[in-house]
């Protein structure tokens, strides 16, 4: 079966909101550790109303609120960051048309950008809404059919026989699939071929890289100052139906400077804490293990355990290094990652060498067809 659709930024954000939905307002330990220290607001805000500050106790009362509703504010902003992903220029190949075609065996996509081969064993789970189909090959990446633009196939369709497919193949017991149906079409001779294992340890490496991007940098800045607003609304309530409790102030600034100095280590930690239960998670396996990768002039050719795909370097955004890896960013906030400490069939310095000259060379000739 093959179909076609038009992925919209609408569908982008509509498969993080299915994705993210619930994981700041249902539960966790993070959401369970703000409602504590609301709790605790709201103890003091009594204590402070029954010693006759009102005052002070409508600051602490609202502090808490403000704390309560700190999860929600959170989800606002993780949308935000996906709106801001998805409107930035450099990912505008993230979208647009796409060509679906389902086999027994798994599934071939293809746009103006990039061709890939996904086997069903590599495909998690699908789960669909109203309006969307996700076929998730990883907790974190799906390929999202709209049901809009939706051509060649009817959505009912495409559903009934992507579930039956992926039934028939994880009934049979097998975790990967087939590594040579999923060939992408390829122009050319290969300028360098190499592989390399990508371990755990590479995933997290990519994760602390990333969030000392200049983007991650002003939101660590931005949750710094998280507890400063209630001593700082605590001093205007004072002021306007005085007294000022300056012992709460005093309290909540101390707060604010343990904030200030530490949070965003906090932070840090918890990103890598997450990213290696997701690297650990048994859905996102086949994401590790053995690549296999060739460089050409025109296109940039990755294969896993029944993962390929093929990237035109137009589609490339940049490429980043460190002493020990190469990260090849195929948007703002995803990376191909290159290890030096596993890397067979070519030196570290010739990957980087030559990435950065056929992406080079791309840019150049996607500037002179411009000026035609």
């Amino acid at each position: 079966m093959t179909f076609s659709y038009r992925l919209d930024k609408a569908d982008y954000l509509a498969f993080h909101r299915y994705r993210v939905a619930g994981m700041y307002l249902r539960g966790g330990s993070r959401v369970w550790s703000l409602r504590g220290f609301a709790l605790l607001t709201f103890a003091l805000a009594l204590i402070e109303w029954y010693s006759g500050r009102p005052s002070a106790a409508a600051g602490l009362v609202m502090g808490g609120g403000a704390t309560l509703l700190f999860p929600r504010a959170y989800w606002g902003l993780v949308v935000g960051r996906f709106r801001r992903i998805v409107n930035d220029p450099q990912n505008a190949h993230l979208l647009g048309r796409k060509t679906l075609t389902l086999t027994p065996e798994g599934l071939h996509i293809a746009d103006a950008g990039e061709a890939g081969y996904l086997a069903w064993g590599n495909i998690v789970r699908a789960a669909r809404t109203e309006d969307h189909i996700f076929l998730f090959f990883s907790t974190l990446q799906a390929v999202v059919i709209p049901r809009a633009s939706l051509e060649g196939a009817s959505f009912e369709t495409v559903w009934t026989t992507t579930t039956t497919y992926l039934d028939q193949h994880h009934e049979g017991g097998t975790r990967q699939g087939s590594e040579s149906t999923g060939t992408a079409t390829m122009r050319g001779t290969p300028g360098l071929m190499f592989s390399y294992q990508l371990e755990e340890s590479d995933w997290t490496a990519f994760t602390v890289h990333h969030r000392r991007s200049k983007v991650q940098g002003r939101h660590r800045w931005l949750a710094r100052l998280a507890v400063l607003p209630i001593p700082l609304l605590l001093v205007i309530l004072g002021v306007v139906r005085p007294p000022v409790n300056w012992d709460l102030v005093v309290l909540f600034l101390g707060l604010s400077v343990l904030c200030f100095l530490f949070y965003p280590r906090v932070l840090d930690k918890a990103a890598l804490r997450q990213v290696e239960h997701i690297a650990g998670h048994s859905a996102n396996v086949h994401c590790l293990g053995e690549r296999r990768i060739a460089l050409s002039p025109e296109w940039l050719h990755v294969q896993g355990s029944g993962v390929q795909s093929t990237f035109t370097w137009s589609s490339v955004v940049k490429a980043e290094r460190t002493d020990d890896h190469i990260f090849i960013y195929m948007s703002t906030s995803e990376a191909l990652v290159i290890p030096r400490a596993s890397l067979d069939g070519a030196s570290f310095e010739d990957v980087w060498t030559r990435a950065n000259e056929y992406r080079h060379d791309s840019r150049e000739v996607g500037s002179t067809w411009g000026s035609i």
